[in-house]
Order: C-alpha cells, then sequence, then structure tokens
C-alpha cells in the first residue's frame, strides 16, 4: 500500500498503474488474451501533470520533461487492469519516437488497491466514449 510521502520512480510497475489516472485520451485497440482473460487492449494519452495530481503518491519523472506520454492497458470484463506498459518520449536517435519502455502483466491480485483505482480512472473514460 502506498501513503502520501511515499514515492514511486519510473519503472515500478505500481509507478504505471497510479500514473493511469492522469489519462486524458483512450482508444481500444483490439480484444486479446492475458493469462487466459480475455481483455480490451486501449491505448492511453496520460497528462503528467494530471497524474502528479490526482495521486497520493509522489511519481517521480524521468530525466526528460515531458507534458504527456504514451501507454497502453489491458482492461477484463471487470475493469481490472490486467497488463499496463508505457513509453516516455526521449531525444535518442535509435528510438525515433519513445524509448524506456515498460511492460508488466501485474502479478498484484484483483483486489490490489492500485489496480481497482487505475481501472476505475480508465473505466470513466471508456464511459464517456
Amino acid at each position: 500500500m502506498c501513503h502520501a510521502s511515499d514515492s514511486l520512480v519510473w519503472g515500478s510497475p505500481l509507478w504505471m498503474l497510479h500514473a493511469l489516472c492522469g489519462a486524458k485520451t483512450l482508444e481500444k485497440m483490439t480484444t486479446e488474451l492475458v493469462r487466459d482473460i480475455e481483455t480490451e487492449r486501449f491505448a492511453v494519452t496520460i497528462d503528467v501533470e494530471r497524474a502528479q495530481r490526482c495521486n497520493d503518491v509522489v511519481l517521480s519523472l524521468p530525466a526528460l520533461d515531458a507534458a504527456e506520454f504514451s501507454a497502453q492497458a489491458w482492461l477484463d470484463p471487470d475493469g481490472l487492469v490486467r497488463r499496463v506498459s508505457g513509453s516516455w518520449p526521449s531525444r535518442s536517435s535509435i528510438f525515433p519516437a519513445y524509448s524506456d519502455v515498460l511492460e508488466y502483466v501485474l502479478g498484484c491480485p484483483p483486489g490490489c488497491a492500485a489496480r481497482r483505482a487505475a481501472g476505475r480512472a480508465l473505466g470513466r473514460l471508456v464511459d464517456q466514449r
């Protein structure tokens, strides 16, 4: 469990879960199985400032400033996040668009508070479509 004084670093699966509350756009990509569970895969644009404000933890940011970044989230029929992936913008010529790609298949139990909160945040955007 995270507390207000906690700080999460880029690279932590919990960082991505907490950052999802800053989602400003969401687009369904496809349906996929994640660990034998059917999920909907979404492309997400996360507003960094919004993600910082909507959390009870500090999200430590990578060195390169960015106003937003791209992510993907896989939601199951109950609205739980089953997988999350994110890409932070980079100046690297090797990776012309994004680098520092994170992807986690989440092993925390379905009752995990961060997972429920992330699913609710994305669910609100799904409902608005």
